[in-house]
């Protein structure tokens, strides 16, 4: 066999080699793309579906525990005097207050105190109750949220926690004393007073001769 024709035919088994790993490649490709996947559904419908509860319509959105964030802080505090703020407002109103939830949970920074509000498992009643507190500036927004039942029994707990932290008892509120009660105060007050009446005279400036 002569050199030109075993080149011409490695040349064309290397084509043929060629042509077979190209149409192999393009089967693969074509097999991976048209395969059918499985694709992964969530749990529950993106879009709620309506039902019938009683005599009315409703759109449950949650699978367990509906509730709403409505705001967020870093001071204890702070978080404390809105949560107590809400529920007075609320309870003005005749709302149920007991739906009304402080919560802690740490973070990267520290710790993050979230109060929650519980509401139906109803968008055509949740939203409406959510934006009329927006609307009335007692939150600024506020985000829909799921709770398990177990959640739900530990944010209550927590909750009532701070409850019992800040609302200690005492032994006699402001307006149950009496005028005799509050004048033994008067004159350590009156001196008080005196003492840093002198101070801040002693520091002014002298007023100038007209």
């Amino acid at each position: 066999m002569s050199g030109s024709k075993f080149f011409r035919r490695l040349v064309r088994y290397a084509l043929c080699l060629t042509a077979a790993l190209l149409a192999f490649a393009a089967c693969a490709y074509t097999d991976y793309r048209l395969w059918p996947l499985d694709l992964h559904a969530p749990r529950y419908p993106a879009l709620p579906a309506p039902q019938i509860q009683g005599n009315r319509v409703v759109l449950p959105f949650a699978p367990g525990v509906a509730a709403a964030k409505v705001a967020t802080f870093h001071d204890q505090l702070e978080a404390f005097l809105h949560f107590e703020y809400l529920r007075g407002r609320e309870a003005r109103d005749g709302s149920d207050t007991s739906r009304i939830f402080l919560t802690a949970v740490d973070t990267a920074t520290g710790p993050s105190y979230e109060i929650f509000i519980v509401s139906d498992n109803d968008l055509l009643t949740a939203i409406p109750h959510l934006a009329q507190l927006e609307g009335r500036n007692l939150i600024a927004r506020y985000d829909l949220n799921t709770w398990t039942e177990k959640d739900f029994a530990y944010y209550r707990r927590q909750s009532h926690m701070f409850d019992v932290a800040y609302g200690l008892p005492t032994e006699q509120k402001l307006e149950s004393l009496n005028s005799f009660q509050l004048l033994p105060r008067s004159p350590g007050f009156s001196s008080s007073s005196r003492r840093q009446t002198t101070v801040c005279s002693r520091g002014a400036m002298p007023l100038p001769a007209r």
